[in-house]
């Protein structure tokens, strides 16, 4: 029994290490990443003042669902054989 607890508590310590190290790992780039980001320098550009409409642009992801619904059915119930394609 004490041996099962042991192997446990081990594997425990090799996963509770590898995590530290991953994770460590992947705030380095980041912080780098913005440090690099603030010694660059932005770019300005002017322009003359206009008066005008600004338009405005959505876009997003979503679920669109109706607030009202309606069954639509037909007035004359059965197969439908042929269609006349004479008539226009």
């Amino acid at each position: 029994m004490r041996r099962w607890i042991l192997a446990a508590l081990g594997i425990l310590l090799v996963v509770g290490a590898i995590w530290f190290v991953r994770r460590s790992g992947r705030q380095q780039p980041a912080a780098a990443a913005a440090a690099q980001a603030q010694q660059r320098p932005v770019p300005v550009v002017t322009a003359q003042v206009q008066q005008r409409d600004l338009p405005i642009y959505l876009d997003g992801l979503g679920t669109v669902i109706a607030a009202k619904t309606i069954t639509v059915r037909p007035q004359v119930d059965g197969r439908l054989d042929s269609v006349s394609s004479g008539a226009r």
